[in-house]
């Protein structure tokens, strides 16, 4: 099974920039711990590296051409999102992923998620989508969902309704006008365009979303996901220069 993963960077300020981070460091370093852990994460895996990246600083360009091909993009995020979702739909790969430049991966995270794939083609099940965060607004915000859960290789995976753009699914699910629409228009003045109003659809009645339990990923942008020990992750995935765990959020 071949995997081709397209992975976005920009280093010199975050899309949430109201959101603090779980770990309150730069980005260039926010972004070096979590390629690290990611190139990790794909050891042993067939697959291909793409990396977009939107003009970030000459030492994060210089750190990216080290973990794999890079591409410049943007300015901005719609132009970015936009080249990757070409890139994603036009992919003959099996599978794609589909990941940001702020998500930070267990060591088994990209097996776990493919060993789930073939799990659910074993089953018979349709054409799935995973999203690697288990998202502690799960539990405290929006609109409560039923959700299945079903037992995957070494965890359990439960349906899910929301995702962000990190997401691993076939290629044609890239191509579904949910992603451009997203791409083109996210956060534009009056448009209501968000993940909520474009990909969610997605996952609400034409293909399964699944995350798992506990988390494959951190996104460090977002919230503490339940029962991962992400300062022991987050100091896995360190360089000599980076800072240590004093950094870390902890509520």
């Amino acid at each position: 099974m071949l995997l081709d993963v397209i992975l976005r960077t920009h280093d010199l300020h975050s899309l949430h920039a109201y959101n603090p981070r779980v770990i309150d460091v730069p980005k260039p370093e926010m972004v070096r711990r979590c390629v690290i852990s990611l190139v990790k994460a794909l050891a042993g895996v067939e697959h291909t590296l793409t990396i977009l990246d939107d003009h970030s600083t000459e030492e994060t360009v210089e750190f990216l051409h080290r973990q794999g091909p890079v591409i410049e993009t943007g300015p901005g995020n719609n132009l970015s999102l936009l080249t990757a979702v070409d890139a994603a739909g036009a992919s003959r790969a099996d599978l794609v992923y589909l990941v940001e430049d702020d998500y930070l991966h267990t060591p088994e995270a990209i097996q776990e998620m493919l060993a789930f794939v073939e799990l659910a083609k074993a089953k018979s099940l349709p054409s799935v989508a995973l999203h690697p965060y288990d998202d502690h607004d799960n539990y405290t915000h929006g609109i409560n969902r039923a959700s299945n859960i079903v037992v995957g290789r070494d965890r359990h995976w439960r349906t899910n309704a929301c995702s962000t753009g990190t997401v691993l699914a076939e290629p044609w699910v890239f191509r579904e006008p949910e992603w451009e629409k997203l791409a083109r228009d996210y956060d534009k003045p009056g448009l209501n365009v968000h993940e909520g109003t474009t990909i969610n659809r997605l996952w609400w009645d034409r293909v399964p979303l699944f995350t798992p339990l506990p988390s494959l990923a951190v996104h460090l942008c977002g919230n503490v996901p339940p029962l991962v020990d992400y300062p022991r992750l987050w100091d896995q995935n360190a360089l000599e220069k980076d800072y240590g765990r004093e950094n870390i959020r902890t509520g």
